[in-house]
């Protein structure tokens, strides 16, 4: 079986070290060639050169693209979970991520993997939500998701092509 797997962010130098990008600075300390290694399939990673919410442009050309039996797995922020954990999620609403609402609508279904990773709630509710979704990273921060939350992230695409997230409840942190 084939693994397409994206990583959702805005292009460009002005957004790379935000939090909105945050799926790609994981998927960026991932060496997906080792990992195809351990996970015994053939894995493919692409990086949308869409912004966020036009997500769904490109991963539908690609998914147009593949071979019948191609499974998906996108890797993106959450403001719901906290900084450090992730969770997988399949055949899922958008929760109001506008990148996953422009997948689902382009693709016409839900049925795909969510690696959803945590950059934690606004700091204060007078904050506004692009306002901190496009908000820099601390060191330290970025520190965590490329160690910590990047080797959760391997285990996860591991556990997603063994076939381990099958018939599970899926959305337990991680």
């Amino acid at each position: 079986m084939k693994y397409y797997i994206f990583s959702l962010g805005n292009p460009g130098e002005r957004y790379i070290h935000t939090r909105h990008n945050a799926g790609r600075i994981v998927a960026d300390a991932i060496d997906f060639v080792q990992l195809e290694g351990k996970a015994g399939n053939r894995l493919e990673y692409f990086v949308p050169n869409t912004y966020m919410n036009e997500s769904g442009i490109y991963i539908a050309k690609k998914m147009r693209q593949a071979k019948d039996g191609t499974v998906f797995i996108i890797i993106y922020d959450d403001k719901d979970i906290p900084l450090g954990e992730m969770k997988v999620s399949y055949n899922r609403s958008s929760g109001g991520h506008n990148g996953v609402e422009s997948i689902i609508e382009h693709l016409g279904t839900k049925e795909f993997y969510r690696i959803r990773i945590g950059i934690g709630e606004k700091p204060n509710k007078d904050l506004l939500l692009h306002e901190y979704v496009l908000s820099y990273l601390t060191q330290e921060e970025k520190k965590i998701l490329e160690d910590t939350v990047a080797r959760k992230v391997e285990q996860a695409i591991i556990d997603i092509t063994a076939g381990k997230y099958e018939n599970k409840k899926l959305d337990q942190p991680k």
